[in-house]
């Protein structure tokens, strides 16, 4: 018979899952800190770490959500996270969801390193997208969208560098990866060799390939040498932020074997 702790972790396990599984959902940044912070808690405990940079301003909004969370018991944060994830998101423990068992993780069963893939997508906080109209788009808003001829065009016509930065701190890789566009990865990693550039929060696009698991482009980052060492300003690495399932790819022999099965694949499309 499972104990009322056990039942609580239960859920609380099952509504981050939900979470992780709907990408559909738009609950901006206020709910989405708030998801982060009680996830944190309930999975990590209180924020012992210095506050980001004052220029970091999306690791300092989180680290402020977390740090506002002091005091409070991990079994209290489940229930809060779980009454948000039911009350704005739609979540109820009768939702079948299939998801890869995270407590065959090689970190904590609630915690570690699957932190950002069960949190929803916090890790990576943007402002509402409103309407740009096309003559207006800037290249990254491109790159949002996998428009590869609008990127291509504006990278020769501008001279722009595939690894410049927006406003938000993403180069065009990070947007590929974060947006799974694997066809604008690949013409982009055909043009540069700094795979392993970082983002405002030192994050490389291989980091949010793997938390928003776009298998294909971690595939195509893998076989151009990404590094999955590469700590960002959370201290954690692209294996840290793994799911069970991303870790097989992150392998050294699983990274060989797309390599491999990619060559063989490209070869097949030249026929």
């Amino acid at each position: 018979m499972e104990t009322q702790d056990g039942l609580l972790e239960t859920q609380f396990l099952a509504a981050a899952r939900y979470l992780s599984s709907r990408t559909d959902l738009n609950l901006g940044n206020e709910i989405q800190l708030e998801l982060y912070a009680l996830f944190k808690t309930a999975t990590a405990g209180p924020c012992v770490s210095d506050r980001p940079g004052f220029f970091d301003f999306r690791a300092r909004a989180k680290w402020d959500a977390w740090a506002a969370k002091a005091g409070m018991s991990k079994p209290a944060a489940m229930r809060a996270y779980i009454a948000l994830a039911s009350d704005r998101a739609g979540w109820t423990d009768d939702v079948e969801i299939i998801e890869p068992d995270i407590r065959g993780s090689t970190s904590h069963s609630v915690g570690g390193g699957d932190e950002k893939h069960m949190a929803m997508a916090v890790s990576r906080l943007e402002n509402p997208e409103a309407e740009v109209p096309d003559a207006s788009k800037t290249i990254w808003d491109w790159a949002r969208e996998g428009r590869i001829d609008k990127v291509l065009a504006m990278l020769a016509e501008l001279n722009t560098s595939i690894t410049s930065t927006d406003e938000q701190g993403m180069t065009l890789l990070h947007w590929a990866a974060d947006r799974g566009h694997a066809d604008l990865m690949r013409e982009l990693l055909q043009r540069t060799t700094a795979v392993d550039v970082v983002d405002s929060a030192g994050q490389t696009p291989l980091h949010l390939a793997v938390i928003v698991e776009h298998e294909d482009v971690v595939k195509l980052l893998l076989r151009a040498g990404a590094s999955i060492a590469v700590v960002d300003a959370e201290g954690e690495t692209p294996w840290d932020c793994a799911s069970p399932a991303m870790r097989l790819l992150l392998r050294p022999e699983s990274a060989a074997e797309s390599a491999l099965n990619l060559d063989i694949d490209k070869d097949v499309h030249i026929m």
